[in-house]
């Protein structure tokens, strides 16, 4: 979000022709160079920053020592993302010109894009102290309180900005996320549709409240707004994964397939969609899909353990368990940590017979979760097979304050 607010014309032409005289530029070069930064500022007001940067880039290079050149050139480094160059030429303006107001929060704001966040803040106390009445200065002042998670003081400042632009889109925005972070939902709702009215198209309000009912559970209403959003921006692959993902909440498997399959045609490395097709082939049972998806997230992020233990449980499936052990080993040589491919692993020694392997990777199981009911069932199981029928009773004393049914149906197998 780009919140700049600049020096008027005319006091632009004085300060830079001031300048110019005191480096006794000739006449013709006075000329073609504020020719050049009306043009500059034309584009900034107007937002074009694919015309505005080389013109910028262009006129630091032959004028690097003009305050305004920087000053404008610093904007448009905000503006394009280049916040470390935009902080050294903004700091060179405020040092040079210490009452420059403007020039302050245009700092602020890239100081708190680098991490810089209470040099944000105290840069724009001073600003105040130099203009009390400057509305940007008390904008930016809310967006760094909110940053620093002081939320009363957020609230204070977008107020008293709002008292004056009542209907200013970004600054309600702000107050909806703020309102978020007090847990005020309904007040975060209020400010975000209140955006939403005056803006329609606005990406943010559109994605957080889509968001907030998402996990509110309002499945119609999030994909509403999902669908929204992603007709004003087709791009917005987040969009796409929440959109997916309440397709499947819904049970919708082919709609929310569809949707994957947009977002990686928009970003074709795009793991997490190739991971969530996956677990949908899996969950229809096409066994070959759900291998190839995992495969493909695997050749994009071969960290990716969730997409081992995907191909394994789909090779088990087809009976190629010694396959399946080798996914579930590569998952665990990745992390060490994950219950899941003990368990899945113990399923296959069991089923192939090998009790000691299987008694081990469940013992590893409930070693990272001690309450995993399946995993003390299939334990019993094994050690009745084992003809060890006192081990498993006391499994089932354990499996009695864990999971009631899981115990009943044990219960039955001991005494068969």
């Amino acid at each position: 979000m780009k919140h700049i607010l600049y020096f008027q014309k005319n006091f632009y032409k004085k300060i830079f022709l001031g300048t110019l005289c005191v480096f006794l530029f000739s006449r013709n070069v006075l000329a073609d160079l504020q020719t050049d930064l009306d043009r500059l500022f034309l584009f900034i007001q107007e937002k074009q920053w694919d015309q505005a940067e080389p013109l910028a880039k262009e006129l630091f290079k032959t004028n690097p020592d003009q305050l305004m050149v920087r000053y404008y050139f610093g904007i448009v480094c905000n503006n394009c993302g280049n916040y470390e160059q935009a902080a050294a030429l903004l700091q060179q303006v405020v040092n040079e010109e210490p009452s420059m107001v403007d020039a302050y929060h245009q700092l602020a704001y890239a100081f708190r894009h680098i991490g810089k966040v209470q040099d944000a803040l105290d840069l724009l106390k001073h600003a105040h102290e130099l203009d009390p009445e400057n509305y940007m200065v008390i904008f930016h002042t809310g967006v760094v309180y909110s940053m620093l998670n002081r939320p009363d003081d957020a609230i204070g400042q977008f107020g008293a900005f709002l008292a004056r632009f009542p209907d200013h889109p970004e600054a309600l925005f702000f107050m909806g996320l703020v309102y978020q972070f007090k847990k005020d939902l309904p007040q975060a709702k209020r400010y975000w549709h209140k955006v939403i009215e005056k803006q329609p198209h606005h990406e943010q309000a559109l994605q957080e409240l889509a968001k907030l009912f998402f996990y509110e559970k309002n499945l119609g209403e999030a994909e509403e707004l999902f669908q929204q959003l992603l007709s004003y921006n087709p791009h917005n692959i987040e969009g796409y994964l929440f959109l997916a993902e309440i397709y499947v909440l819904q049970g919708n498997f082919q709609k929310a397939v569809n949707i994957y399959f947009q977002a990686v045609h928009v970003d074709p490395t795009l793991v997490e969609a190739y991971i969530q097709l996956s677990i949908i082939y899996l969950t229809q049972k096409n066994w070959s899909s759900a291998i190839k998806s995992a495969e493909k997230a695997l050749s994009l992020d071969a960290s990716r353990y969730d997409a081992y233990l995907n191909i394994g449980y789909a090779y088990n499936q087809l009976g190629h368990s010694d396959d399946a052990l080798a996914m579930y080993f590569k998952a665990l040589e990745i992390d060490q940590n994950i219950p899941n491919a003990y368990f899945n692993i113990g399923l296959i020694y069991q089923a192939k017979g090998d009790w000691d392997s299987a008694l081990n990777s469940y013992e590893k199981t409930l070693s990272l979760i001690p309450q995993h009911g399946d995993a003390l069932y299939n334990m019993a199981e094994t050690y009745l097979m084992c003809h060890q029928p006192a081990k498993a009773k006391e499994i089932l004393n354990r499996l009695e304050n864990i999971d009631k049914e899981l115990a009943e149906k044990l219960q039955k197998r001991i005494a068969e």
